[in-house]
């Protein structure tokens, strides 16, 4: 599921901490027991985008975060970040990241 809009678009060199909230698809009294982040290409020269994955990816409550970059400038991203909850419900929230050259 979308997240509802856009991540700014990073600096290459940044390493940058994106978070999602998965409040609004958790049921009353549903907890997130295990998180994970993937990274993909959408268009642009990055080959290896899951290397820009930078750290585990960490939950606390019902936001996930993850740490992303260094990136390649003029590559199209989709970050993915899935839960798995108390009920056995997986969940996704994805964003598109636009990385460009800095000006």
């Amino acid at each position: 599921m979308f997240l509802g809009q856009n991540y700014t678009p990073p600096d290459p060199n940044e390493i940058i901490a994106y978070s999602m909230d998965f409040v609004d698809q958790l049921s009353a009294g549903e907890n997130i027991i295990s998180a994970s982040a993937r990274l993909e290409v959408i268009s642009g020269p990055d080959t290896n985008p899951n290397a820009a994955l930078a750290a585990s990816t960490n939950y606390n409550g019902t936001m996930v975060t993850q740490l992303v970059g260094p990136l390649v400038a003029g590559t199209k991203y989709r970050l993915t970040e899935s839960v798995i909850t108390d009920l056995g419900q997986r969940i996704e929230l994805w964003s598109e990241l636009d990385c460009q050259a800095p000006t």
